[in-house]
Formats: structure tokens, C-alpha cells, sequence
């Protein structure tokens, strides 16, 4: 990929954030039974989370570019929840999809040499993951290639995350079952009716998240089409002494 000389630091109000983050966790409990498990948890409350880590780098992303009027377009790239997404924005002939990454270190952020150093990684599990459909162009003939977007957060104070999602047992099971019929049901689910489900089971409280701080989003680099030759495949390791492992 190509790395940036320097980083781009994003920070925002944490009033936005909180409410990017809000809708970050509604979007991944109401799509976790659609959602490929890609990093193959067990826990309901894991993949959740990952969902939710995702969703808010793509909206701290897409609002700054907002404030800083970077035409990028997003309503073709969006879809209902039980769909997967077609990329996550379009710039210029170009349709994007940002790889953000959760880092473990003890200052609010790294050095840039350090984010520099990170490598940049695009899932490969198989032929159905995303690194097989890097030459799809979902929006041809508006776009003519695919690039990739690289970006890091902090994700842990130590061992606190940065994000804590809570559920009931009741809504736990009610999700796992929702997970096992997504396969064999012919239409999705209403919001409305999973909501209300959800509410209920929950004695009055759909979902409960806690935002324990606010990590900056950090663009670190970027591949396009004339980059993918340079990708390689990478065995489960960790970089910068524990600062980041794959899986």
C-alpha cells in the first residue's frame, strides 16, 4: 500500500461521537444475524462489538469529510441491514472501503513512525472474503476501480475497551436464534418488530453501551488498483511488540 508521509488525526466533539457511537451499536445488533462472522467469534456480545468498532471509523470518517468538503458519495454504497454493504463511499471513478484496525498501547496515540510501520490488511479467508472481490466494481460504469482506505484506533486502556456493549440473556437468546434461522427465511425482519422485541426482552431497554474514552481515528494509508501486486499473505502475528496482532 502506499503509506502517508504524515498521519491524518481525527478527532471530533465527544457529543457527536456519542451519538456516531449510539448509532454504531443500534446498526450491529439489528445486522449481526446477516453479518459474516469473519473473525469467527463465540460470544454474541464480541461480534457485536466488532460490527459497532467498524461502523464508527466509517462515521468519524464520513464526517470529516463533511466538515472538510470532501466530495465523497455514500447513498449508493448503503443498504438495509440484512444486505451486505456495496463499499463505503465513491471518490471521483473510485469506490472506497476503509480497513480500520484496533491497536493496544498506553498513550492516547503512537508516534507516526510507529502507525507508518502497521501494516495495512484486507481480510482473505476465502474466496467469498473481501481481498477475492478487489476487482468488483459494484458501481461500474459510474466507477473504474476499488481502493482501500488504512486507519488505526486505540482500543484498549489497558485492559478496558473502549466500547462496552450490554445485552440480557433473554435478548441473547433471542439473537442466536435470529442467527440460526437467518439462512432460511425468505424476508428479513422488520426494525420496528425487532425493536420492540428487543425493548421488551430487555425490560425496557433495547441495548445498554458504555463509551469509556474517545480514540481518534488515524488515516495512515492507502492501496490502489496499481498497489494490489504488492499484498501478501500474513500468518497470525504480532507487529511492534504486541502494539497490533493479526488473526
Amino acid at each position: 500500500m502506499n503509506m502517508l508521509k504524515q498521519i491524518i488525526r481525527i478527532q471530533i466533539e465527544n457529543s457527536i461521537y456519542d451519538r456516531f457511537m449510539a448509532e454504531s451499536v443500534k446498526y450491529a445488533i439489528i445486522s449481526l444475524p446477516y453479518t459474516i462472522n469473519r473473525m469467527n467469534l463465540i460470544d454474541i456480545q464480541s461480534r457485536i462489538t466488532n460490527i459497532a468498532k467498524g461502523k464508527i471509523s466509517e462515521n468519524i470518517f464520513l464526517h470529516f469529510c463533511d466538515l472538510n468538503e470532501i466530495p465523497v458519495k455514500t447513498e449508493n454504497c448503503q443498504t438495509p441491514f440484512y444486505l451486505p454493504d456495496k463499499r463505503d463511499f465513491i471518490l471521483g471513478r473510485e469506490e472506497w472501503d476503509i480497513k480500520n484496525n484496533f491497536l493496544r498501547h498506553d498513550g492516547d496515540i503512537l508516534s507516526t513512525e510507529e502507525y507508518l510501520n502497521l501494516p495495512g490488511l484486507v481480510p482473505n479467508r476465502g474466496v467469498w472474503d473481501q481481498w477475492s472481490k478487489k476487482d468488483s466494481r459494484l458501481h461500474a460504469p459510474e466507477t473504474e476501480s476499488v481502493c482501500y482506505l488504512f486507519s488505526f484506533m486505540k482500543g484498549w486502556k489497558g485492559k478496558i475497551p473502549f466500547v462496552s456493549i450490554g445485552i440480557s440473556d433473554d435478548q441473547r437468546a433471542f439473537l442466536i436464534k435470529l442467527i440460526q434461522s437467518s439462512g432460511i427465511k425468505e424476508n428479513p425482519y422488520q426494525e420496528k418488530w425487532f425493536w420492540s422485541k428487543m425493548t421488551k426482552l430487555g425490560n425496557g431497554i433495547p441495548f445498554t453501551y458504555l463509551l469509556n474514552f474517545h480514540p481518534e481515528l488515524i488515516l495512515c494509508g492507502l492501496a490502489q488498483e496499481k498497489d494490489f501486486s504488492r499484498f501478501i499473505d500474513l500468518k497470525p502475528q504480532l507487529f511492534q511488540k504486541g502494539i497490533f496482532k493479526t488473526r
